[in-house]
């Protein structure tokens, strides 16, 4: 069968038009000049959306954070007004309760950083509002946005105003003045009453100016979406008519030569197309010839392909049933591990939950999630931790990884790994996903193993410390053996010194007394006798004194109170000064002073003997001595005061270590006992000793007794009073 092309006058005017283009240039200009239409429409309506879409980002980059700062300015004004009631209830107990001040105290550092950080956020956002009524071109806005500003700067005057009265009030009440504290409750409240009512009205301002703007950026949306669909239809009517067109020239020659190729296929071999030109269909028709016989390999091949699809087929079908055996095991899996997906779409808000997201969440199956929602589930201090993670998020690109306590929809705290990342097209980010986990267990697994180890480190600073404790008084110990074996083995030395002296003294006396009697004059004889006294006295008081020390060492000396006339003692204990010394002044002053105290006369004359013994023996010259005695209080202060050597001021501390000796005592007799053991006897009494000296100006001891029986019970056993 001859298949001719041949048509009606408008197809022939059409061809003969297009007949001297080829095929691809008469569809490329038809199809050039209704892309270009197209793009005009569509780039309108495109700029009109893109237009819209900045206008949302200005929105998102300038108007959501002055919202966000004033949500976090309610709540940091909340954790002000409790940190200002748990200051006001701690200072209203203090003196009443122990460890008031301190929660007063830390309470109030509390409000006063907390008013800091409140003042600072508004004269900021009083800045922002400036800013934004400047840079805004909506007259309308503008007004808004300095009527924001001029809000914002009334709410921090009465903030400023109410930390001002309410600092006043708590210190009204830290210095108990309950009355004059009450009076500025009325006024601390009302400034507090007033900011709250302002933050609130300010940001419901706010959400109307931002829900204003989004409506008209969304009428602009929808205006450049109908430009859009007005392009489209428009593209689809010029579509038709150019394939009206393209079909006289191309389309209907096209038809006639696949109506051949199917009479080829059904058999009827002497189908043929006579060709009309030479351009591409042309071509086509020649290409026809040999098209039955590359019809029939293609069916061969087609039957080998139908085999081999099938061998596909049945593959597909075995990974699909392993896809769905491994999207069970992971959905098991995600459920043990209590992990949940979300996804949100930040063109359309659309926020998405996994099934277990949203059991984590303790919500049901068919519940849809939003943004303000997911972030309330949030405790209120976490807030504005995961609201500033997700801003950065968007703005920089960059994930995050957050451990935060949320409440769920059953009211359980429980603490949430909250797992985010930007998805970004074009340096834009269009959507972000992520995972939650529930990490309750694993935190309080953490915080379990934390105590345990700070509990384990306290044992051993604790073992540590005492270790180095008993180190320390170990070496100390070892130091005082020390330091006490080389005291008593230059006591010992020094008691040698110190007897063989006195004997000397006796034995040189007695032999010149031996020698010269016949020749002695009376006074003579007595000065001789009187040099043997001081000797014996000497020795018998070195004696005495290294006894005396012996025995308050092994406890053995006891006080043995009786009623003592102390002015009396003192006098007896000079005029035997004076009597053993000739040229020594010794003047007694003696105050208002009781009848009688209770102590142990034996002890008191061995303290001063002691003291005014010394006063006398390190006086160079003429010893000038004088001993005051008077009441103070319940005590009687008796001074001993000389003109002698004096004591270096390095010294003073140890005068009352046994066997210690002042650098300015060398080439005095002594042995270092006798202040000690002063010492120790009026602390037996419940008194105490103490010296102030001068080198070469001379010294002064003072010795406080209490009148009464106060003194501490004795040590050890007795053998009899000090005096036995």
């Amino acid at each position: 069968m001859s298949l001719c092309v041949t048509g009606d006058p408008v197809t022939s005017f059409l061809n003969a038009k297009l007949s001297r283009l080829s095929v691809r240039s008469r569809i490329f200009y038809l199809s050039g000049f209704l892309l270009l239409l197209i793009a005009v429409n569509g780039g309108t309506g495109f700029w009109t959306i893109q237009h819209s879409g900045e206008q949302l980002r200005e929105v998102q980059e300038r108007q959501m954070p002055a919202i966000s700062r004033f949500t976090t300015l309610m709540l940091m004004q909340t954790k002000e007004a409790a940190a200002f009631g748990a200051a006001r209830r701690a200072g209203a107990t203090i003196g009443q309760l122990p460890g008031s001040e301190k929660s007063f105290e830390s309470a109030k550092l509390e409000f006063e950083t907390l008013a800091e950080i409140i003042s600072d956020m508004l004269v900021v956002s009083e800045l922002q509002f400036g800013v934004l009524a400047d840079q805004s071109q909506n007259q309308e806005q503008q007004k808004v946005y300095e009527s924001l500003r001029q809000r914002t700067g009334e709410i921090r005057v009465h903030h400023d105003v109410y930390v001002e009265r309410a600092t006043e009030k708590l210190q009204v009440l830290k210095e108990g003045r309950l009355l004059e504290a009450t009076s500025l409750d009325e006024q601390v409240k009302e400034h507090q009453e007033a900011i709250a009512h302002d933050v609130a009205h300010t940001q419901r301002e706010m959400k109307t100016l931002l829900q204003s703007t989004i409506s008209s950026t969304r009428e602009q949306a929808v205006d450049g979406l109908t430009v859009m669909m007005a392009t489209a239809l428009f593209g689809v009517a010029m579509g038709t008519a150019m394939s009206l067109t393209i079909a006289g020239s191309v389309t209907g020659p096209l038809l006639r030569a696949v109506k051949t190729v199917q009479a080829m296929t059904a058999g009827k071999t002497d189908a043929a197309l006579v060709p009309e030109s030479d351009d591409e269909i042309g071509v086509l028709c020649r290409a026809v010839a040999d098209y039955r016989q590359r019809t029939l390999d293609a069916n061969r091949a087609a039957n080998d392909a139908a085999d081999v699809a099938n061998r596909y087929r049945q593959n597909a079908e075995r990974a699909l049933e392993a896809t769905r055996s491994q999207e069970a095991l992971l959905s098991s899996m995600a459920e043990v591990a209590q992990v949940g997906g979300w996804e949100l779409d930040l063109r359309s808000m659309r926020l998405l939950w996994s099934s277990q997201t949203k059991a984590i969440h303790g919500v049901d199956d068919d519940y849809e999630p939003n943004v303000e929602a997911a972030i309330d589930f949030y405790r209120p201090d976490s807030r504005a931790i995961i609201e500033t993670a997700v801003e950065l998020g968007v703005k920089t690109g960059e994930g995050w990884d957050l451990e935060l306590p949320i409440i769920t929809a059953k009211g359980r705290e429980i603490w949430l790994r909250a797992v985010g990342k930007p998805l970004m097209q074009d340096g834009v980010t269009t959507k972000l996903v992520g995972a939650v986990q529930n990490v309750t267990d694993q935190r309080a697994e953490r915080e379990e193993l934390a105590a345990h180890r700070d509990r384990l480190q306290e044992l051993v600073d604790a073992a540590t410390a005492d270790l180095k404790t008993k180190a320390e008084k170990l070496q100390q110990a070892l130091s005082k053996e020390k330091e006490l074996s080389e005291m008593q083995r230059q006591f010992v030395a020094t008691a040698s010194h110190e007897f063989r002296t006195p004997l000397a003294i006796i034995d040189s006396t007695v032999q010149r007394l031996v020698r010269k009697k016949e020749r002695l004059s009376s006074e003579e004889l007595e000065e001789r006798a009187r040099t043997v006294r001081e000797a014996v006295a000497t020795m018998t008081n070195l004696m005495e004194t290294t006894l005396d020390a012996a025995r308050m060492d092994a406890g053995q000396i006891k006080i043995v109170p009786t009623d003592v006339d102390l002015g009396q003692l003192l006098s007896a204990v000079c005029d035997r000064h004076r009597e053993l010394n000739k040229d020594a002044h010794i003047r007694v002053e003696l105050g208002s002073l009781p009848e009688t105290v209770k102590a142990d006369r034996g002890a008191l004359e061995h303290v001063f003997e002691n003291l005014v013994s010394n006063a006398v023996k390190y006086s160079a010259g003429t010893p000038e001595v004088t001993i005051l005695a008077r009441c103070d209080g319940n005590d009687v202060l008796v001074e001993v005061r000389d003109k002698g050597i004096g004591i270096d001021e390095e010294d003073l501390p140890q005068m009352f270590e046994r066997f210690f000796r002042a650098k300015s005592a060398i080439g005095v007799s002594g042995t270092g006992i006798g202040l000690n053991l002063a010492k120790a006897l009026l602390e037996l009494h419940g008194g105490a000793i103490s010296v102030q000296s001068q080198r070469g100006v001379g010294s002064s001891f003072f010795v406080r007794l209490p009148i009464q029986d106060v003194w501490p019970t004795s040590v050890g056993e007795t053998r009899g009073s000090i005096a036995a």
